[in-house]
């Protein structure tokens, strides 16, 4: 069974392959390099927006919470109704905490599909001075330096 860039690009997509430059293959790295870079940085803005989505989410969250915590302090532990023990009382419900988590979570992913939309930047860098090595023009037995063939 032969791999088309499709399924090349997939399976590499599963591993930290795709972000390696291969001197013998950099026509197949330019070829992949849009299709890996879109990939990621349209992850990276679906992943913005869940972020941003569970922020409002907690903001709701806390809102009600704060609400319900004023119109029903008993229900809640408190006898006395002041602003650091609302704020308090909404960090101890387990509905803030799972609303905290996933704002956490979600900009868990942000920061590392950033990572990677950012090493993919570095590899485009790399690949044109790689193709600027390979020109007629330069000595071609030499690699860049910092950059080893294999």
């Amino acid at each position: 069974m032969s791999l088309d860039n499709n399924d090349l690009a997939d399976k590499e997509l599963e591993s930290d392959n795709f972000l390696e430059i291969r001197p013998n293959e950099l026509d197949k790295d330019w070829v992949m390099q849009a299709r890996f870079y879109r990939k990621y940085a349209c992850l990276l803005a679906d992943a913005k927006r869940a972020h941003e989505t569970a922020g409002m989410h907690l903001d709701v969250i806390d809102a009600e919470l704060d609400r319900d915590i004023r119109a029903n302090p008993e229900e809640f532990g408190l006898e006395k109704v002041t602003e650091p023990s609302i704020k308090q009382t909404i960090l101890l419900q387990d509905k803030h905490q799972r609303a905290h988590k996933r704002v956490i979570e979600e900009q868990h992913a942000v920061g590392v599909l950033q990572a990677t939309v950012t090493a993919l930047d570095t590899k485009n860098m790399d690949l044109k001075t790689w193709e600027s090595w390979r020109s007629p023009d330069s000595m071609r037995s030499r690699a860049p330096p910092g950059l080893t063939t294999r």
